[in-house]
């Protein structure tokens, strides 16, 4: 009678097997390392994301400080006053913060801050917000990094291998 041990079984059916996982390592080591640059350039865009906001909502609270000075019986600012200073404050405010890779994030006086007047609809019980309407109450910031921007798109880390080298992001804060 010819009976095998059980592991001299298995290590003459594991022997024609040699070097398998040895390239399964190698294809899950590609799938990890892609996985991972995907993980830092998304994380890197969120970061920035959540900086920009950060600018964006401090400089419209800023910039909205600035509003009461032009309302009211009491104004002791013109309308064009308040237009002026609230749009220098925002931008002042804004070029303190970072974000994005950049030690001073930008805004334009023009082009990214807005003023208008917030008012309450009682009949369809929702605010309406009019831009450029004055007096003013409200501001709203938005900052971008983008083509269109003095800062430029953000630019990544590991996309660049799949052809995508920045990423344009965006945010807006009304005050």
């Amino acid at each position: 009678m010819n009976i095998k041990h059980p592991l001299r079984q298995f290590a003459e059916h594991t022997r024609g097997r040699r070097g398998n996982i040895l390239v399964m390592a190698a294809l899950f080591m590609v799938a990890i390392m892609g996985f991972t640059a995907f993980v830092v350039d998304v994380g890197y865009i969120s970061l920035t994301k959540a900086q920009l906001q950060n600018a964006a909502d401090a400089g419209a609270l800023g910039a909205a400080l600035e509003l009461p000075d032009g309302i009211g019986k009491g104004a002791i600012e013109t309308q064009a006053e308040v237009d002026a200073e609230a749009r220098n404050v925002a931008v002042d405010v804004v070029s303190r913060h970072a974000g994005g890779g950049l030690d001073s994030i930008s805004a334009d006086n023009q082009d990214d801050i807005r003023l208008g007047h917030a008012s309450w609809d009682a009949g369809s019980n929702r605010w309406v917000k009019a831009w450029g309407v004055q007096p003013y109450n409200m501001v709203e910031v938005t900052l971008h990094r983008d083509a269109a921007n003095a800062d430029g798109p953000l630019d990544l880390f590991f996309a660049p291998i799949i052809g995508t080298n920045n990423a344009d992001v965006d945010v807006t804060a009304t005050a």
